[in-house]
């Protein structure tokens, strides 16, 4: 009978003397048994592929041990073609045998007579057939070995097969694999979900560090500063309209037709809703129909020498907000020696287009200057090169808010070129330095009067206190969104120039407290507009120093401060008369006081903003909307009570509402009036 021999298997044994290959037979007394684990009557799944060469499943280590050279050639009963094992039979015929693995497992187990194969153990560790965990992870599960590899390096195995056991290869083939592969892929499996959640965890942890710097965090009561000072209540005005709104739940006999009280003292507002006449869709106005035909054919415009500048404003506008701005209307505007160029939004702008559009500009005249979101036309050699070379002998008013290009450098030699310069807005100028905001105030510190430097974070603004101060016409400041504006700053200042200030922005300057307000409170007199939006450490204490010291103020801006519905509606039995513009955004506690205070003493009110002011009944919205006859527009973002009974209620025939469904947006923002003066408030000289 012919021997079926295989080629030599690697190994990788204990370090254990070499000992030369022995030959054993059935007869000999030391025996190999091992165990193959098979599946009956189900199909053997495929084998995961892997492209890590040292994978246990991948194509290079699964054949552990493998028949891939025989001896013989066509003539010889066993042969190789293709790449694969096959079995020549008596009568001719052939069996591909496959993968060897498990194979001569099976026939070692089932000794016989008939042929004999050998199989060759050595210690060579190069192509080690056996299974390892290399690759599994963390979870150092096994995959089962179908071999017992445990004989003596070197040794060799003279093996007994009957000749139907090659028959018999092909299924055993198929069934070993089959449990290798279960097993193996439970493993991966496994391994998988491991893996998935280690990864999920370290994008969730990664994520956690780098939304510090994208989000902001709600502020909360008692997170303040550590050094919190405790400030006294304010006695005076505000003390006495405290003390008149909480008298209104206590009255036995109510003679007031805005509210009333019942039995437990609640408060609550009276108001009917009328029936209002539907007036159908608004007619637009002849002007409003002059400048959308304009818009819709700006391309075809040549000239806008004998516009006013009102109008000129308007359409400029109105091209910015359908993005249809474009080189050919900014050359319109920068034509005839103008006296005011306001571009609302220049990103779309590059800086050969710019420079081009300002070679042929006579900037003799100009007066007013607006390049927002300029950041990327206007670096500084771009402005040295156009408005700085051309100089700007009447400029008064400039606004290059994103300009984000611009260094101090920049910034020295435009207002070099602009002596006259009262009002600049300097906003989001990432680049700016103290250095910078000096040469400024140097250059200067005899016409500035309005300085706007809104999220520029990197001004540390007890650095530039000196030089604000220098500055002996200033009425308007903005910081808004600067994190180291504090208690200590506000002070100073207000304590230096307080008397002469007009308007004061700290909105989200989160540090801010109440002895920052009793300052404003106690210094400037005259102030008529004031934005602490999003300070929350400011309480009702600090708004009575407000109501007590502001007599004049015409425009109030708050948000999100935790101040009571009294504190609020004293506020404005106060200095309710002179507001015009008013901001309750997101306080939670208004309720009925706030709207009975405001609907009786705010009667010169325009803008009011109660935006998710969900506290404030639809009764108490109608009785604002019905009293306060001056009122134009009225924020509902967020008031989710709102309903058709006060839609189609309210009296108001002037009012337009902006926040409710179907309601324009984009159309009532707050913007410039273009019809205003270049400055604010005009200096007196």
């Amino acid at each position: 009978m012919p021997t079926l021999r295989s080629r030599e298997i690697p190994f990788s044994p204990p370090q254990t003397p070499k000992s030369k290959p022995q030959t054993l037979t059935p007869n000999s007394t030391t025996t190999t048994t091992t165990t193959t684990t098979t599946t009956t009557g189900q199909s053997p799944p495929s084998i995961p592929s892997s492209s890590n060469p040292n994978h246990p499943l991948s194509p290079s280590r699964r054949r552990s041990p493998r028949l891939a050279s025989m001896d013989g050639g066509a003539g010889s009963p066993c042969s190789t073609g293709s790449g694969r094992n096959r079995r020549r039979r008596d009568d001719g015929s052939e069996i591909d045998l496959g993968n060897w693995t498990g194979a001569l497992d099976r026939g070692a187990g089932g000794g016989g007579g008939g042929e004999s194969s050998r199989v060759v153990l050595d210690d060579n560790e190069e192509d080690d057939g056996d299974y390892d965990d290399e690759g599994l992870g963390e979870l150092g599960q096994r995959v089962p070995r179908p071999f017992d590899l445990n004989a003596p390096a070197g040794d060799s195995v003279q093996l007994d097969a009957d000749v139907n056991m090659v028959d018999e290869a092909e299924v055993v083939v198929g069934q070993a694999v089959g449990s290798v592969a279960e097993n193996a892929a439970r493993d991966d499996s496994v391994l998988w979900r491991y893996n998935y959640k280690r990864t999920r965890e370290a994008w969730k942890s990664s994520a956690q560090k780098s939304a510090e710097s994208f989000a902001h965090y709600r502020h909360e009561r008692g997170a303040g500063p550590s050094n919190l000072e405790k400030i006294e209540e304010a006695a005076g005005r505000f003390d006495e309209a405290r003390k008149r709104v909480q008298e209104r739940g206590k009255k036995g006999k109510n003679q007031d037709m805005m509210y009333s009280v019942d039995r437990d003292g609640v408060v609550s507002v009276k108001w009917t809703p009328g029936a209002r006449e539907d007036c159908g869709r608004p007619v637009p106005s002849l002007q409003d129909l002059c400048l959308d035909v304009l818009k819709k054919n700006a391309d075809a415009i040549d000239s806008l020498l004998l516009i006013p500048n009102v109008f000129k404003h308007k359409l400029s506008r109105m091209l910015t907000d359908s993005k249809k701005m474009n080189t050919g209307f900014f050359d319109l505007l920068a034509q005839n020696a103008p006296l005011e160029i306001r571009l609302f939004d220049c990103s779309w702008m590059s800086e050969e287009e710019f420079q081009g559009s300002l070679e042929g500009c006579d900037t003799k005249n100009l007066t007013v200057l607006q390049l927002d979101q300029c950041g990327r036309c206007m670096p500084d050699y771009i402005l040295s090169g156009t408005l700085a070379c051309k100089g700007l002998p009447a400029l008064t008013a400039i606004s290059l808010k994103g300009a984000f290009r611009i260094t101090d450098a920049g910034l020295k030699a435009l207002v070099s070129a602009a002596p006259v310069l009262s009002s600049v807005n300097l906003s989001l100028c990432s680049l700016l330095t103290t250095a910078g905001i000096y040469s400024m105030v140097d250059s200067l510190s005899s016409t500035i009067s309005e300085l706007y430097l809104d999220g520029c974070e990197t001004l540390d603004v007890i650095l530039i206190l000196p030089a604000l101060i220098k500055l002996k016409h200033l009425q308007v400041l903005s910081l808004k969104g600067n994190p180291s504006v504090h208690d200590q700053f506000v002070t100073e200042l207000v304590t230096a120039i307080g008397h002469q200030m007009k308007e004061l922005i700290f909105a989200d300057c989160v540090n801010l407290t109440d002895a920052a307000m009793k300052a404003i409170g106690e210094n400037c007199s005259n102030l008529c507009a004031l934005d602490i939006s999003n300070v929350c450490h400011v309480r009702d204490v600090g708004i009575g120093y407000i109501a007590n010291g502001l007599e004049a103020v015409k425009v109030l801006a708050f948000s999100r401060q935790e101040f009571s519905d009294e504190a609020v509606a004293a506020l404005i039995e106060t200095c309710g008369t002179s507001l015009k513009e008013l901001s309750l955004n997101n306080l939670k506690k208004v309720s009925h006081q706030t709207a009975i205070s405001v609907s009786k003493c705010c009667k010169n009110l325009e803008t009011l903003d109660i935006s998710f002011c969900r506290f404030l009944t639809e009764e108490a919205i109608g009785l604002i909307a019905d009293h306060c006859l001056s009122l134009k527009m009225l924020k509902l973002f967020g008031c989710t009570q709102v309903t058709e009974v006060f839609l189609d209620g309210y009296s108001n025939r002037s009012l337009k509402l902006t926040g409710p469904k179907l309601t324009p947006i984009l159309k009532d923002l707050k913007d410039p009036n273009p019809a205003f003066a270049p400055l604010c408030y005009p200096l007196e000289r």
